[in-house]
């Protein structure tokens, strides 16, 4: 596979990871008005996420994939912002 390839593909796992949160978020949302559940959820695939890359075994991959992530949690945290209902 191409680095060509392997970029795009990210970019649509990027999209299709984002969009399917924000959607699930979005759906759940009534039945958790404090987004507790969902930073709950948010929590635990930073964790995660972090926990895959310690065992990746590749020092240089950390850092970046943690910044990475960091601004991908940070973009859908303001989505659930956006999500909650607003005060009469």
């Amino acid at each position: 596979m191409s680095d060509e390839e392997v970029r795009a593909r990210l970019i649509v796992l990027e999209v299709l990871s984002m969009s399917a949160l924000g959607i699930i978020f979005a759906l759940t949302g009534q039945n958790d008005p404090k987004h507790q559940r969902a930073i709950a959820t948010l929590n635990g695939l930073k964790k995660a996420a972090t926990k895959r890359l310690s065992e990746a075994n590749e020092p240089e991959l950390v850092g970046p994939g943690e910044a990475y992530l960091d601004e991908l949690l940070s973009e859908l945290s303001e989505n659930l912002g956006l999500l909650r209902p607003k005060g009469k």
